[in-house]
């Protein structure tokens, strides 16, 4: 606990590298706890902040990124809420859309939109959208990026959705 919430910290003050390593010594002790009945909620909880912070010193498209997130995604499709699925995919599409694996993005743009429509949840639906725009764009389909462009528009708020830029 204390590990984790020393790499949240660290990512408060953009402390990235220092980050990581606070957030690899929580997934350390979390291997060597006995077996808690929160274990796979807590490593979620780890990994879906370390997945960030290794984008920002490793870059977008390293393959520990990747891992990261595949262990995530492993994880919340075990959980009791979609919205446990939200994280992993958003890091799973940044590195597939940012390698030019566009079909790879599209599937987690795709499991976004379905977790977003199942939870009727409007911000996750912004997002969705937003997701959504890019990886059209790059493969020259303007038409489909447009609209996903016009409907992110249309559910954005400056002031409802402001802390968006920083979680997602």
């Amino acid at each position: 606990v204390y590990w984790t919430a020393a790499g949240e910290r660290a990512v408060r003050r953009a402390a990235n590298t220092e980050a990581i390593r606070h957030f690899r010594r929580a997934l350390t002790l979390l291997d060597v706890e006995p077996d808690a009945s929160d274990r796979a909620t807590t490593e979620l909880k780890i990994l879906v902040q370390l997945g960030p912070a290794m984008m920002s010193t490793q870059g977008w498209t390293a393959p520990e990124v990747e891992r990261v997130y595949d262990r995530a995604l492993q994880l919340a499709r075990a959980m009791d809420s979609s919205a446990d699925l939200v994280a992993p995919l958003i890091g799973l599409w940044l590195f597939h859309n940012t390698r030019g694996e566009f079909a790879k993005a599209r599937e987690s743009i795709r499991e976004l939109f379905r977790v977003a429509h199942t939870l009727n949840d409007p911000n996750l639906l912004l997002q969705a959208h937003h997701a959504a725009w890019p990886t059209p764009m790059l493969c020259g389909d303007f038409a489909d990026a447009y609209k996903h462009v016009e409907q992110g528009l249309a559910l954005y708020d400056e002031r409802q959705h402001r802390h968006h830029a920083f979680h997602y």
